[in-house]
């Protein structure tokens, strides 16, 4: 099994029950919570360990620090307010793994010719992969790669030359949930 890692910048405690509630279904193990602010999380959810004294550390320098006092070898980390549904059992077998996925931009695309429109383009998906904040570490990759501060993406930017990481290509919608409306949303979905 592995343990899981909730870094979470905003006081969004529906969000981080639900990834809380999500992630419970793939592991026993210890579910650790970096909040800012302070966070609630139900009993019912047992072992959670909120670590708001990390926070500071940054999202990288949090999961080192956790990974420093844990005897769990895998650690699946993830940012409360980005939803992918997944199974995170299946980037165990992958190991040192970054969840990427190509976006659907929700904005309409114009294509010009001087002034006139020629074609309009909704919610184009973007060419390029990017990081959805889902990452499957073993606890070696964490020691030997991470220092005690920093976010994860600036770290992974100095050491994915050096270091092996592979990408799962996740092709499912991608959702950062920003402001309550979109929070109303993710209530709604059923898995």
């Amino acid at each position: 099994m592995f343990e899981v890692v909730i870094f979470t910048e905003e006081k969004m405690n529906d969000l981080v029950e639900f990834q809380v509630r999500r992630m419970r279904k793939f592991t026993d193990r210890t579910i650790y919570i970096v909040p800012r602010e302070d966070a609630y999380v139900s009993l019912v959810y047992n072992p959670i360990s909120i670590k708001k004294e990390m926070y500071p550390l940054k999202s990288g320098g949090s999961l080192c620090s956790i990974a420093k006092n844990s005897n769990s070898k895998y650690f699946y980390f993830l940012y409360a307010d980005s939803i992918v549904l997944l199974n995170p059992l299946f980037l165990k077998e992958m190991e040192n793994v970054a969840v990427v996925t190509k976006p659907y931009l929700d904005l309409d695309i114009t294509v010009l010719r001087q002034e006139r429109i020629m074609r309009i383009k909704h919610n184009p998906i973007l060419n390029d992969y990017v990081l959805t904040g889902h990452y499957f570490f073993t606890r070696d990759f964490i020691l030997k790669y991470f220092p005690d501060y920093g976010h994860i993406e600036e770290i992974l930017k100095e050491i994915v030359p050096k270091c092996g990481l592979k990408a799962y290509r996740y092709q499912g919608k991608w959702l950062r949930i920003t402001s309550p409306e979109e929070l109303y949303l993710l209530k709604s979905i059923r898995e």
